[in-house]
């Protein structure tokens, strides 16, 4: 039990996306698809700008909330910017493009 709960605990631990300690899992993610598509008038690094923030350069994650699409295989299909909602048309498409494949 004591090592379940340990497994279950380090799931959980915060993990490096940029940089050079960066996880194996986003490495291979932002590998797969370098650059984030933008389904927003503006690119959201523009946005975050306009605030004072400095954003990391592509192919580096921009900002919390990017979303990768996986299908059923691991293979990455595509990638959103921060901004994209998760309702937006773009990404709904692409989620049940990859959905309605056979397993």
């Amino acid at each position: 039990m004591h090592q379940q709960l340990r497994r279950r605990l380090s799931s959980l631990e915060k993990i490096t996306v940029v940089g050079e300690g960066k996880h194996p899992l986003y490495k291979e993610l932002i590998a797969a698809q370098p650059n984030a598509t933008s389904t927003s008038a503006e690119h959201f690094s523009e946005n975050l700008k306009r605030y004072g923030i400095e954003t990391n350069k592509e192919p580096e994650l921009l900002w919390n909330f990017e979303k990768f699409v996986v299908d059923r295989s691991g293979n990455v299909t595509a990638r959103f910017a921060p901004n994209t909602t998760p309702d937006d048309p773009a990404l709904v498409k692409a989620l049940e493009s990859e959905l309605a494949k056979p397993n």
